[in-house]
């Protein structure tokens, strides 16, 4: 687990994020997809947050490349 920036939750910028499971893979290939198609995915290249309710996922090295996975159904 990394404390790391999240932009997307409410407070303090720093979170705990953790390695993606193999549930969240394949959202996540779609998310980088969809926002960077040139970029070849890889799985251990990102990290979900794992603060309560929040889905945000990005690069172990740039916080700012990342995105938001969709609600789970």
């Amino acid at each position: 687990m990394a404390w790391v920036r999240c932009p997307d939750c409410p407070g303090s910028d720093m979170k705990w994020f953790g390695p993606l499971t193999e549930e969240e893979i394949p959202a996540a290939r779609q998310v980088v997809a969809e926002a960077r198609p040139e970029e070849y995915f890889v799985a251990n290249a990102y990290h979900r947050c794992r603060h309560e309710g929040c889905r945000r996922i990005q690069r172990r090295d740039d916080w700012k490349r990342g995105g938001t996975l969709p609600e789970e159904g």
